[in-house]
């Protein structure tokens, strides 16, 4: 099992900490392969007004982002440990944060230029990363799954970076859409062709929904978002056990949590 990290952190007020024991700064070697097709994905321009509003603010090289800059950095370091480019955001139920989490470590990750980083929504009940980002209407996520669409002509890029791709309204079909052989074949060509340091994967909510399971045997690691106000100590061992069954566990964010009152280590 990996091993795991000691996290708190408030998302919405921000008074929080993280607990780290080694600060790793430096990401993966530069990556040269593939860069025309990188370069040739459709760029996308971050509306900050609508990112403030929907607390989004990884990608501030200010102090209100440092949070996640230390999540970051303490992430980086296991998994280029481990070798391991694929981690899934995961949270027992909505209302967790987990999307919020994922899109902030992805902004935070996008500031070091060396690596790229791939954020894809694969929560296709409940999408939300590219309405929150404010990236229209276009070709989805769900369409690349089913092949209809190459993985080119529907994310965007923004800045140098980071590249970002989901679903404006809730898919069909989805246990279709998470089926092994199509979520394996469309993870392994967007792997191959773009290489990036780290994909991220915002996924269902794990006691509502049964499709983890369809994605967990394509991920390398899982970290687990709970809500210190709602989620019971029992939803959170049922759903680090099942977890741990299935990838490896690299930790559990503790959300909305004042430090004054919430503390939660992981075992």
């Amino acid at each position: 099992m990996a091993q795991s990290l000691r996290i708190n952190h408030d998302i919405s007020s921000l008074d929080g900490y993280v607990s780290i024991q080694n600060d790793h700064r430096h990401l993966r070697e530069p990556v040269t392969l593939r860069q025309d097709r990188w370069d040739a994905l459709a760029p996308g321009e971050l509306n900050m007004n609508l990112l403030a509003q929907n607390r989004i603010i990884g990608q501030s090289r200010g102090p209100e982002s440092l949070h996640f800059d230390v999540l970051r950095t303490r992430i980086f370091a296991e998994i280029s440990k481990q070798n391991w480019t694929k981690l899934a955001i995961v949270s027992p139920t909505h209302g967790c944060g987990k999307t919020n989490v994922a899109l902030n470590l992805a902004m935070s990750f996008s500031k070091q230029s060396d690596s790229r980083t791939i954020l894809l929504d694969l929560d296709f009940q409940a999408p939300a990363i590219s309405r929150l980002m404010g990236m229209g209407n276009g070709p989805a996520l769900s369409s690349c799954l089913l092949a209809q669409e190459e993985f080119g002509h529907i994310a965007k890029r923004f800045g140098t970076s980071l590249a970002v791709a989901g679903d404006e309204h809730p898919a069909d079909l989805q246990s279709d859409l998470l089926c092994n052989q199509k979520l394996s074949h469309a993870l392994a060509t967007i792997e191959h062709v773009y290489q990036p340091g780290l994909m991220l994967v915002d996924t269902p909510p794990m006691l509502q929904f049964h499709d983890i399971a369809d994605i967990t045997p394509h991920i390398d690691c899982a970290l687990l978002v709970i809500d210190a106000q709602s989620t019971a100590a029992r939803e959170v061992d049922l759903c680090e056990r099942d977890l741990a069954r299935q990838t490896n566990v690299l930790g559990i964010v503790l959300n909305k949590c004042h430090e004054s009152v919430c503390e939660y280590q992981v075992l």
